[in-house]
Protein backbone atom coordinates (compact mmCIF):
# COMPACT_ATOMS: atom_id res chain seq x y z
CA UNK A 1 0.00 0.00 0.00
CA UNK A 2 2.90 2.45 0.55
CA UNK A 3 4.56 1.59 -2.27
CA UNK A 4 1.16 2.26 -4.45
CA UNK A 5 1.10 5.55 -2.67
CA UNK A 6 4.45 6.71 -3.70
CA UNK A 7 4.18 5.40 -6.97
CA UNK A 8 1.15 7.71 -7.68
CA UNK A 9 2.63 10.68 -5.50
CA UNK A 10 5.81 10.33 -8.33
CA UNK A 11 3.07 9.75 -11.33
CA UNK A 12 1.62 12.80 -10.05
CA UNK A 13 4.82 14.70 -9.69
CA UNK A 14 6.38 13.54 -13.06
CA UNK A 15 2.74 13.99 -15.56
CA UNK A 16 1.98 17.95 -13.45
CA UNK A 17 5.54 19.29 -13.50
CA UNK A 18 4.55 21.93 -15.89
CA UNK A 19 1.26 22.54 -14.56
CA UNK A 20 3.53 23.20 -10.82
CA UNK A 21 5.77 25.66 -13.63
CA UNK A 22 2.82 27.57 -14.92
CA UNK A 23 1.31 27.88 -12.05
CA UNK A 24 4.04 28.54 -9.62
CA UNK A 25 5.17 31.51 -11.92
CA UNK A 26 1.51 32.66 -12.77
CA UNK A 27 0.85 33.28 -9.15
CA UNK A 28 4.39 34.91 -8.62
CA UNK A 29 3.73 37.49 -11.18
CA UNK A 30 -0.38 38.08 -10.13
CA UNK A 31 -2.14 41.00 -9.40
CA UNK A 32 -2.13 39.82 -5.48
CA UNK A 33 1.67 39.67 -5.68
CA UNK A 34 3.06 42.48 -7.82
CA UNK A 35 1.27 45.36 -6.30
CA UNK A 36 1.41 44.24 -2.69
CA UNK A 37 4.65 43.15 -2.30
CA UNK A 38 6.47 46.09 -4.28
CA UNK A 39 4.06 49.31 -3.09
CA UNK A 40 6.37 49.72 -0.02
CA UNK A 41 9.34 50.57 -2.28
CA UNK A 42 7.12 53.31 -3.72
CA UNK A 43 6.07 55.19 -1.02
CA UNK A 44 9.07 57.43 -0.44
CA UNK A 45 9.21 58.20 -4.16
CA UNK A 46 5.72 59.23 -4.34
CA UNK A 47 5.50 61.06 -1.58
CA UNK A 48 8.55 63.41 -2.91
CA UNK A 49 6.52 63.27 -6.52
CA UNK A 50 3.06 64.37 -5.54
CA UNK A 51 3.44 65.21 -1.86
CA UNK A 52 1.23 62.56 -0.95
CA UNK A 53 1.43 60.65 2.88
CA UNK A 54 1.92 57.17 3.55
CA UNK A 55 -1.44 56.74 4.95
CA UNK A 56 -2.87 58.35 1.46
CA UNK A 57 -0.41 55.98 -0.33
CA UNK A 58 -0.85 52.71 1.51
CA UNK A 59 -4.91 53.27 1.42
CA UNK A 60 -4.65 52.32 -2.48
CA UNK A 61 -4.39 48.43 -1.18
CA UNK A 62 -8.12 48.94 0.16
CA UNK A 63 -9.23 50.12 -3.20
CA UNK A 64 -6.93 46.60 -4.52
CA UNK A 65 -8.60 44.80 -2.09
CA UNK A 66 -12.08 45.85 -3.10
CA UNK A 67 -11.58 44.96 -6.56
CA UNK A 68 -11.06 41.49 -5.52
CA UNK A 69 -14.09 41.46 -4.02
CA UNK A 70 -15.60 42.83 -7.28
CA UNK A 71 -14.13 40.18 -9.39
CA UNK A 72 -13.27 37.12 -6.79
CA UNK A 73 -17.21 35.69 -7.61
CA UNK A 74 -17.47 37.13 -10.92
CA UNK A 75 -13.86 35.15 -12.19
CA UNK A 76 -14.82 31.87 -10.27
CA UNK A 77 -18.10 32.03 -12.06
CA UNK A 78 -16.49 32.37 -15.10
CA UNK A 79 -13.75 29.69 -14.92
CA UNK A 80 -17.00 27.20 -14.22
CA UNK A 81 -18.75 28.43 -17.66
CA UNK A 82 -15.15 28.77 -19.68
CA UNK A 83 -12.23 27.68 -17.99
CA UNK A 84 -9.53 29.06 -15.56
CA UNK A 85 -6.97 29.25 -19.04
CA UNK A 86 -9.23 31.71 -20.79
CA UNK A 87 -9.87 33.20 -17.62
CA UNK A 88 -6.37 34.02 -17.12
CA UNK A 89 -4.92 34.76 -20.34
CA UNK A 90 -8.28 37.64 -20.69
CA UNK A 91 -6.91 39.16 -17.73
CA UNK A 92 -2.73 38.84 -17.89
CA UNK A 93 -3.07 41.86 -20.35
CA UNK A 94 -5.48 43.65 -18.38
CA UNK A 95 -3.35 43.66 -15.48
CA UNK A 96 -0.44 44.54 -17.63
CA UNK A 97 -2.29 47.98 -18.51
CA UNK A 98 -2.96 48.87 -15.42
CA UNK A 99 0.41 48.62 -14.29
CA UNK A 100 1.33 50.98 -17.70
CA UNK A 101 -1.19 53.44 -16.41
CA UNK A 102 0.38 53.64 -12.86
CA UNK A 103 3.74 54.10 -14.86
CA UNK A 104 2.30 57.28 -16.87
CA UNK A 105 0.62 58.26 -13.65
CA UNK A 106 -0.30 62.37 -13.41
CA UNK A 107 -1.11 64.10 -9.80
CA UNK A 108 -3.99 62.78 -9.23
CA UNK A 109 -5.00 60.48 -6.08
CA UNK A 110 -8.59 59.65 -7.53
CA UNK A 111 -6.67 58.13 -10.16
CA UNK A 112 -4.28 56.35 -8.72
CA UNK A 113 -6.88 54.78 -6.29
CA UNK A 114 -8.75 53.99 -9.25
CA UNK A 115 -6.19 52.57 -11.14
CA UNK A 116 -5.35 49.64 -7.80
CA UNK A 117 -9.10 48.77 -8.05
CA UNK A 118 -9.06 48.33 -11.81
CA UNK A 119 -6.07 45.78 -10.92
CA UNK A 120 -7.84 44.53 -8.58
CA UNK A 121 -11.47 44.14 -10.86
CA UNK A 122 -9.18 43.35 -14.09
CA UNK A 123 -6.57 40.98 -12.48
CA UNK A 124 -9.04 39.10 -10.86
CA UNK A 125 -8.01 36.42 -13.26
CA UNK A 126 -4.28 36.48 -12.04
CA UNK A 127 -4.98 35.56 -8.84
CA UNK A 128 -4.83 31.86 -6.66
CA UNK A 129 -7.93 30.57 -7.79
CA UNK A 130 -7.33 30.58 -10.98
CA UNK A 131 -4.17 28.62 -10.83
CA UNK A 132 -5.40 26.10 -7.66
CA UNK A 133 -8.41 25.10 -9.87
CA UNK A 134 -6.14 23.85 -12.29
CA UNK A 135 -3.83 21.92 -9.59
CA UNK A 136 -6.47 20.49 -7.87
CA UNK A 137 -7.63 18.82 -10.72
CA UNK A 138 -4.42 17.54 -11.80
CA UNK A 139 -3.17 15.91 -7.77
CA UNK A 140 -4.75 14.25 -5.46
CA UNK A 141 -2.42 12.26 -3.62
CA UNK A 142 0.62 14.76 -3.58
CA UNK A 143 -2.20 17.86 -3.68
CA UNK A 144 -0.83 19.49 -0.39
CA UNK A 145 2.27 20.03 -1.76
CA UNK A 146 1.60 20.60 -5.27
CA UNK A 147 -0.49 23.58 -3.97
CA UNK A 148 2.26 24.58 -1.05
CA UNK A 149 4.79 24.68 -4.00
CA UNK A 150 2.29 27.35 -6.60
CA UNK A 151 1.32 29.41 -3.46
CA UNK A 152 4.89 29.68 -2.79
CA UNK A 153 4.78 31.46 -6.10
CA UNK A 154 3.70 34.83 -3.53
CA UNK A 155 7.08 33.94 -1.87
CA UNK A 156 8.82 34.39 -5.01
CA UNK A 157 7.61 37.42 -5.43
CA UNK A 158 8.43 38.86 -1.64
CA UNK A 159 11.57 37.98 -2.66
CA UNK A 160 12.23 38.74 -5.90
CA UNK A 161 10.25 42.61 -6.28
CA UNK A 162 11.70 44.70 -3.35
CA UNK A 163 15.20 44.67 -4.51
CA UNK A 164 14.35 44.81 -8.21
CA UNK A 165 11.55 47.38 -7.42
CA UNK A 166 14.09 49.00 -5.65
CA UNK A 167 17.14 48.54 -8.63
CA UNK A 168 15.09 49.93 -11.25
CA UNK A 169 13.38 53.06 -9.17
CA UNK A 170 17.17 54.01 -8.52
CA UNK A 171 18.15 53.51 -11.82
CA UNK A 172 15.30 55.54 -13.94
CA UNK A 173 12.70 56.48 -11.28
CA UNK A 174 9.57 55.33 -9.85
CA UNK A 175 7.57 54.96 -13.33
CA UNK A 176 9.96 52.61 -14.74
CA UNK A 177 9.40 50.69 -11.68
CA UNK A 178 5.76 49.99 -12.70
CA UNK A 179 6.20 49.57 -16.21
CA UNK A 180 8.67 46.81 -14.95
CA UNK A 181 5.81 45.34 -13.45
CA UNK A 182 3.72 45.65 -16.20
CA UNK A 183 5.91 44.04 -18.22
CA UNK A 184 6.34 41.06 -15.39
CA UNK A 185 2.08 41.29 -15.75
CA UNK A 186 2.38 40.05 -18.93
CA UNK A 187 5.11 37.46 -19.12
CA UNK A 188 2.95 33.97 -17.82
CA UNK A 189 0.83 34.89 -20.69
CA UNK A 190 3.00 32.12 -23.26
CA UNK A 191 3.32 30.06 -20.29
CA UNK A 192 -0.23 29.38 -19.78
CA UNK A 193 -1.00 29.50 -23.22
CA UNK A 194 1.10 26.44 -23.87
CA UNK A 195 1.19 24.75 -20.19
CA UNK A 196 -2.65 24.94 -19.78
CA UNK A 197 -3.15 23.55 -23.15
CA UNK A 198 -5.17 20.35 -22.64
CA UNK A 199 -4.88 20.24 -19.42
CA UNK A 200 -7.36 18.92 -17.01
CA UNK A 201 -9.41 21.48 -14.98
CA UNK A 202 -7.94 24.31 -17.53
CA UNK A 203 -11.26 24.06 -19.59
CA UNK A 204 -14.92 24.13 -18.76
CA UNK A 205 -16.01 21.47 -20.02
CA UNK A 206 -13.78 19.11 -17.71
CA UNK A 207 -13.80 21.40 -14.94
CA UNK A 208 -17.86 21.08 -14.42
CA UNK A 209 -16.90 17.43 -13.60
CA UNK A 210 -15.45 18.75 -10.45
CA UNK A 211 -17.02 16.90 -7.34
CA UNK A 212 -18.21 19.29 -4.17
CA UNK A 213 -20.68 21.02 -1.98
CA UNK A 214 -22.93 22.77 -3.98
CA UNK A 215 -22.66 27.30 -3.56
CA UNK A 216 -25.71 27.44 -1.41
CA UNK A 217 -24.80 24.38 0.77
CA UNK A 218 -21.05 26.28 1.15
CA UNK A 219 -22.50 29.47 2.14
CA UNK A 220 -24.29 28.22 4.86
CA UNK A 221 -21.41 25.71 5.81
CA UNK A 222 -19.30 26.57 9.23
CA UNK A 223 -16.37 25.36 7.79
CA UNK A 224 -16.41 27.71 5.04
CA UNK A 225 -16.96 30.60 6.94
CA UNK A 226 -14.39 29.67 9.60
CA UNK A 227 -11.90 29.31 6.35
CA UNK A 228 -13.02 32.58 5.39
CA UNK A 229 -12.84 34.51 8.78
CA UNK A 230 -9.15 32.82 9.19
CA UNK A 231 -8.35 34.35 5.68
CA UNK A 232 -9.31 37.48 6.29
CA UNK A 233 -7.37 37.59 10.15
CA UNK A 234 -4.02 36.45 8.67
CA UNK A 235 -4.14 38.81 5.53
CA UNK A 236 -4.65 41.90 7.72
CA UNK A 237 -2.08 40.89 10.21
CA UNK A 238 0.27 40.20 7.33
CA UNK A 239 -0.37 42.93 5.02
CA UNK A 240 0.56 46.05 8.01
CA UNK A 241 3.62 44.75 8.41
CA UNK A 242 4.71 43.64 4.45
CA UNK A 243 3.38 47.28 3.24
CA UNK A 244 5.30 49.28 5.79
CA UNK A 245 8.45 47.62 6.43
CA UNK A 246 10.02 49.35 3.82
CA UNK A 247 9.23 53.19 4.77
CA UNK A 248 10.01 51.64 8.73
CA UNK A 249 13.61 50.91 8.01
CA UNK A 250 13.93 53.78 5.98
CA UNK A 251 12.74 55.94 8.98
CA UNK A 252 15.31 54.17 10.84
CA UNK A 253 18.26 55.28 8.47
CA UNK A 254 18.81 52.14 5.97
CA UNK A 255 19.09 53.38 2.49
CA UNK A 256 16.48 52.39 -0.18
CA UNK A 257 17.97 48.98 -1.17
CA UNK A 258 19.28 48.21 1.98
CA UNK A 259 15.85 48.28 3.61
CA UNK A 260 14.47 46.59 0.57
CA UNK A 261 17.01 43.97 0.77
CA UNK A 262 15.84 42.77 4.24
CA UNK A 263 11.75 43.20 3.36
CA UNK A 264 12.29 40.73 0.79
CA UNK A 265 13.49 38.02 3.66
CA UNK A 266 9.45 37.69 3.95
CA UNK A 267 9.71 35.80 0.84
CA UNK A 268 12.13 32.94 2.35
CA UNK A 269 10.05 32.46 5.09
CA UNK A 270 6.43 32.31 2.74
CA UNK A 271 8.53 29.89 0.22
CA UNK A 272 9.74 27.23 3.13
CA UNK A 273 6.27 27.66 5.01
CA UNK A 274 4.08 27.04 1.88
CA UNK A 275 6.13 23.77 0.85
CA UNK A 276 6.53 22.67 4.30
CA UNK A 277 3.12 23.00 5.21
CA UNK A 278 1.92 21.60 1.95
CA UNK A 279 3.92 18.16 2.59
CA UNK A 280 2.65 17.91 5.94
CA UNK A 281 -1.06 18.37 4.57
CA UNK A 282 -0.52 15.23 2.65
Amino acid sequence: MLDESANAWKREMGNGWLVLVTSLFGIAVGAASLLFYSIGVFFEPLQHEFGWNRGQISGALIYLTLGFVVSGPIVGWLIDKHGARLVALWSMPMLALTMFGLGNLGNSLTVFFALFFAAGCFGGGTTPIVYTRVVNANFDRSRGLALGIVLAGTGIAALVLPPTMAAAIGWSGWRAGFLLLAIAAALAWPLVLFGFHGVEGANASRAQNAKGTDRAAALKSRVFWTISIGFIAVATAISGLVVHLVPLLRDAGMSLLQAAAIASFIGVGVILGRILVGGLDD
